[in-house]
């Protein structure tokens, strides 16, 4: 296919992302792709559902969307009793269940096209980094890493794209580092670290806790 006729798709495609709300922006409802429901020969089809269980004679009010969906989790509450953990949807091949528009990522395996944020596939197989890579699937947030010892609890790096947070203080007895925490703040999830000190306790020799557990092995 000639580029004349690829660039006004690729440039529809740019824009759908471009357009789309944020990955985390969890006030919004998810968009659901159009050409698999109902209401796109219909003005709305929003209103309630009625079900009766015939097992237990209850009956229960399921919210229709205006495209003509109901939630999955709105089943939950059909139950048989206590040790029931509710109505389960099952949909094999996935026959009939509507999809919601990704702002993550996008496939078109006729005309070849892998993007992932915007970005063709291959260019970020081949010129990002891992961290890069990261970074835009948390959508230009940051990492978040919590299995490395650091001295002061915890270490920010990459200009702020990388936050590294440990929570044993003096970790084995031996490192004398300190320990760090994470809070995320409301209402912009602004991250918190606040770092403490070990404190004293029984003169225990360093791991000694780990050599008894494993003799419960042997």
């Amino acid at each position: 296919m000639s580029i004349e006729k690829v660039w006004p798709y690729r440039l529809a495609i740019l824009a759908a992302h471009l357009a789309a709300p944020p990955p985390f922006d969890l006030s919004s409802p998810p968009i659901i792709e159009p050409w698999c429901v109902s209401a796109q020969t219909a003005a709305s089809l929003g209103g309630s559902l009625t079900i009766i269980d015939e097992r237990t004679g209850k009956k229960y009010h399921v919210p229709v969307s205006a495209e003509g969906t109901v939630k999955a989790a709105d089943l939950k509450k059909i139950t048989t009793g206590k040790d029931d953990k509710g109505l389960k949807m099952y949909d094999p091949g996935y026959l009939n269940t509507a999809p919601v528009c990704s702002s993550i990522s996008y496939i078109d395996g006729d005309q070849g096209i892998l993007r992932y944020r915007v970005y063709p596939i291959e260019e970020l197989a081949e010129s990002s980094t891992f961290l890069e890579v990261e970074y835009e699937s948390l959508g230009h947030h940051f990492i978040l890493f919590l299995k490395e010892v650091k001295d002061e609890g915890f270490e920010i790096e990459h200009d702020g794209k990388l936050i590294t947070v440990f929570s044993a203080p003096n970790y084995c007895d031996q490192m004398g580092n300190k320990g760090a925490f994470i809070r995320f703040e409301a209402p912009d999830l602004k991250p918190n670290i606040v770092t403490f000190s070990a404190v004293p306790h029984p003169d225990v020799k360093p791991m000694a806790y780990a050599n008894n557990f494993l003799r419960l092995f042997q």
